[in-house]
């Protein structure tokens, strides 16, 4: 049958571009961390192509009858899940070495990837329900489940550097109808801000795990905000704004601290 050796055709076309894309893409210095960021890229290029199937070469193939957009999702799930959970369970491991020196670069690549695959969810209108309840991509959050925490805590350790670049070059300004607020203030402010910007970038679907999610990253904006308060309180010490005993007097500094807080 025409159709029948037409879609083998596609999906074996499929498999081999995805194989010859590995091989591409395959790091100089071979190590199981330069690895993953290459593949990164590689996902990357798995996607946009289920994308151009999609919109482009699904319409040629239409007056055929043929279903090149599904054949070729069917065929780079199976290559591109083996690979993701290949390459996770890989990274699992390094997570726990103690002489990983690039961790921010491998975390940081992990959910790239997570935001990546993320974007296969936008094909779905393509497919038969058949299709979408096999597709093992459409469950990938599965995967990354041990990747959360340390994506969260990542964030929070990015933002803690930031807080401590921003209290040392602390100056006062004056920011639209409101108090005067420290430049710290204000980077503490959009701290909070981009943290809840990760948590909705990780949009976790499963709900029964969810609010375990929320929850620590909640803790840790709330460690974030503890930390920043601290560092102040300390700095405030070290100028003599106030004392911990005798006359409290209250200076122009230490009003700025309270805006800051507020």
């Amino acid at each position: 049958d025409f159709k029948i050796f037409v879609s083998n055709a596609i999906s074996e076309s499929a498999r081999l571009w995805f194989s010859q894309l590995c091989l591409v893409n395959t790091p100089i210095t071979e190590s199981d961390s330069n690895e993953f960021l290459s593949f990164v890229d590689i996902a990357y290029s798995c996607i946009a192509e289920l994308y151009t199937a999609r919109d482009f070469y699904d319409t040629v193939f239409q007056g055929e009858d043929i279903p090149f957009f599904q054949v070729t999702f069917q065929a780079l799930d199976r290559e591109l899940s083996s690979a993701v959970t290949s390459h996770l369970a890989t990274v699992s491991k390094l997570l726990n070495a103690e002489d990983l020196t690039d961790l921010t670069a491998v975390l940081q690549a992990s959910f790239e990837l997570y935001l990546y695959l993320n974007k296969a969810l936008g094909v779905k209108n393509k497919l038969t329900q058949s299709l979408i309840d096999e597709a093992k991509i459409f469950h990938m959050h599965e995967w990354f489940e041990d990747f959360v925490s340390p994506w969260i805590e990542l964030a929070f350790k990015k933002e803690q550097t930031r807080i401590n670049r921003s209290l040392v070059l602390d100056k006062v300004e004056e920011t639209e109808d409101a108090p005067k607020q420290s430049n710290s203030s204000l980077d503490m402010s959009e701290l909070i801000s981009q943290m809840t910007i990760t948590w909705k970038q990780i949009n976790w679907p499963d709900p029964d795990e969810a609010p375990s999610f929320l929850v620590f990253i909640t803790e840790r904006i709330c460690a974030c905000v503890e930390y920043y308060v601290n560092c102040v309180e300390q700095s405030l010490q070290k100028v003599s704004c106030y004392a911990d005993s005798g006359p409290f007097i209250v200076k122009e500094e230490l009003c700025l601290v309270l805006n800051d807080i507020v």
